[in-house]
């Protein structure tokens, strides 16, 4: 529902890659490195990082696990070939996505996960990664863990609608509030109280499959319960983010690359994986094995009393709850009553509602076991499958739903009078601020006009501080010299807007006649505040100037053509001078030519571009064109190469039947 689709195909892949890594581990090793190394490469090509890298943090624990079993057994030569054969798999697959992969890493070294500019950022030359409070802000509670049995123990999400039966509806009813205005309030009340800021909903594997998970790690014998067990508390300890700083600040500061991704709560995706599998597992066990058969049947008695433990403790945990939040305040105190209220149903219920599922599908496991009722194994797993998907599926509606699904055309963002009124503007390279909302974590404005807003969760390191530092408070000549002709503002009546032209804007690029070198970009970053930038440009030491630039009245610059990796500019002056361009500077890749001849491309004013441009007409042309992207091109080729060779030698292999069968435990 929000939108992360790409961590949802990163998560579809994930199976595929522990199902060839477990292969390799069990001596299929053909078979195994083909899914392996297929299943990485879709991974990686669905570009979500977080959760490759949370998917990572599984395969490792799993290896090792194995690797202890291997080294008890004395079976070194084991050891080594699955090493190996993962190993090469993993190379395969990062040389397929080396394109992808390694123009992500050069750009995020200028991002705010890469290192800090400014001193006041911490320690500049050790400091990289993104801020700490900024990755805990999504910290799971410890308790709200909870909502891995019971969806509803904190509330659900930040905003969701109540019944017509709850507290709060009679409350408002009984205090006046027409039955229009009534209804319409419970539409959208503040049912969580957990510790993250906001959600949208709980993170929720399903009663009956956790249940049955843990009845896998009692059960099930050999090393797949460990790793599962292990990765799963893993992923538990790691979502609690803030609320277990030791933990998450010693990982922050020497897990390799665990500082470059935000919100903790995303690593509930590994025991939201793991814990289903064994569950699964669990369910093949009690029908294929005997012995794990007969040890369940001869202690199912006390394995419910373990199960209604398990349940029983969770509801005294969830009844000891205050069910308050701190917004509650905000609400009339008729109201907020009723809300803990409400909350404390929601809460109930669904633990009422996951001990239906548990019970069901413990039912119906007994009644099969005992030759009772469900009599094959056929039965017993669509019994246990219709449950498992019943139940998660009733959940997941509560938040993707029919009405989420749309066409195109509903979708679409609808033009208002002020976007129409400054789409009557034909040039198109001017930038609007919209004032009226968050205009760093929006994007509609995007949508029709360019914006020196947005969101993005990369933006580039020099952008951000100019942000913080200066457009949040409303710098005049910093706004001007990003070239913001219009502010989208307030209107007079409550929830209007109005346009402001700015009259004072730079434009799309500027001759200067002073120049003010600093030293460093502390001082680059300060000298915004005391510089006039329409005839100033800040550089820094770092790049040498060959131009002297002085004032000329006649000197003209002006954008001809634009397109995102190519701008296109015709100036013409009477002396040498200096450009200052109205375009963000980034290092790796923009390529300046006057006239057809390369030049140096330089920043200006902490964030800007900037060019030595000779007397006369000429034309000054940018153009995007890393070589990077070529070179890891080839490198992507190769590995896809190599990947069509894997697959002709393992159908080969087959066909052949080079390799013996062995017992897969």
């Amino acid at each position: 529902e929000a939108g992360h689709s790409s961590k949802a195909v990163a998560i579809a892949f994930a199976p595929l890659v522990l199902a060839g890594l477990i292969h390799i581990l069990r001596y299929q090793c053909t078979l195994g490195l083909v899914l392996f190394t297929a299943g990485m490469g879709l991974e990686l090509f669905a570009n979500h990082l977080q959760i490759t890298y949370y998917l990572g943090i599984i395969c490792l624990v799993m290896v090792l696990v194995y690797a202890i079993k291997f080294i008890k057994e004395k079976n070194f030569q084991t050891l080594l070939k699955s090493l190996g054969l993962a190993g090469g798999g993993l190379l395969i697959a990062l040389m397929c996505n080396f394109s992808n992969i390694y123009n992500t890493y050069k750009y995020s070294k200028h991002t705010i996960r890469g290192k800090a500019l400014l001193s006041n950022s911490g320690d500049i030359s050790a400091k990289e990664g993104l801020d700490t409070d900024y990755v805990t802000r999504w910290s799971y509670g410890i308790d709200e863990t909870l909502t891995l049995l019971v969806p509803n123990y904190k509330g659900g999400p930040s905003a969701a609608p109540l019944s017509e039966k709850s507290e709060t509806y009679k409350a408002l009813k009984s205090n006046g509030y027409p039955v229009a205005q009534a209804k319409q309030a419970i539409e959208r009340m503040p049912t969580y109280h957990g510790t993250q800021p906001f959600t949208g909903g709980p993170v929720y594997i399903g009663a009956l499959s956790l249940i049955l998970a843990v009845l896998g790690f009692i059960f099930l014998k050999g090393p797949d319960r460990w790793w599962i067990l292990s990765a799963s508390l893993i992923g538990i300890l790691l979502s609690w983010g803030k609320n277990f700083m030791p933990l998450t600040q010693f990982l922050l500061d020497n897990l390799p690359l665990y500082n470059k991704f935000r919100a903790p709560s995303m690593t509930l995706v590994i025991p939201s994986l793991l814990l289903p599998i064994n569950a699964i597992w669990f369910i093949k066990g009690i029908t294929e094995d005997e012995e794990i058969k007969q040890n369940f049947l001869a202690s199912w008695k006390k394995t419910a009393y373990i199960v209604g433990g398990i349940l029983v403790l969770v509801l005294l945990a969830g009844l000891s709850q205050s069910f308050s939040s701190a917004g509650d305040s905000n609400f009339p105190a008729f109201l907020q009553g009723s809300i803990v209220a409400d909350r404390k149903s929601l809460f109930t219920a669904d633990f009422m509602r996951s001990v239906f599922y548990i019970l069901l599908g413990i039912f119906a496991v007994v009644a099969f076991l005992k030759g009772k009722i469900i009599k094959s194994k056929t039965a017993l797993f669509g019994v246990l499958g219709l449950l498992m998907v019943a139940d998660l599926l009733l959940v997941n509606t509560r938040y993707l739903n029919h009405d989420d699904f749309v066409t195109k055309t509903q979708v679409n963002h609808q033009a208002d009078a002020i976007d129409q009124q400054l789409l009557q503007d034909t040039d198109p390279n001017f930038r609007v601020f919209n004032l009226t909302t968050d205009a760093f974590n929006e994007t509609t404005t995007s949508y029709f006009h360019k914006s020196i807003g947005g969101y993005h969760a990369a933006k580039l390191r020099r952008y951000q501080d100019l942000i913080e530092g200066y457009i949040s408070q409303r710098n005049r000549p910093v706004l001007n010299m990003l070239n913001t002709k219009y502010f989208i503002v307030p209107g007079q009546q409550q929830g209007s807007k109005q346009i402001a032209p700015n009259p004072d804007t730079f434009g799309n690029a500027w001759f200067v006649s002073n120049v003010k070198t600093v030293n460093n970009n502390d001082e680059e970053f300060a000298a915004l505040g005391n510089t006039a930038l329409n005839n100033t440009a800040i550089i820094n030491a770092e790049f040498t100037l060959n131009t002297t630039p002085t004032t000329d009245s006649t000197a003209q610059i002006s954008l001809t053509s634009y397109k995102p990796n190519e701008l296109i500019y015709s100036s013409k002056s009477a002396k040498d001078g200096i450009i200052v361009f109205s375009e963000v500077y980034y290092p790796d890749g923009w390529i300046l030519t006057i006239d057809g001849k390369e030049a140096p491309l330089l920043r200006a004013n902490y964030v800007l571009r900037a060019a030595e441009v000779p007397a006369g007409q000429h034309e000054i042309k940018m153009v995007f064109a890393p070589e990077s992207v070529a070179f890891s091109q080839n490198i992507a080729l190769a590995g896809s190469s190599l990947f069509i060779l894997l697959i002709l030698g393992a159908i080969f292999i087959n066909r052949k039947n080079i390799l013996p069968k062995q017992d897969a435990q």
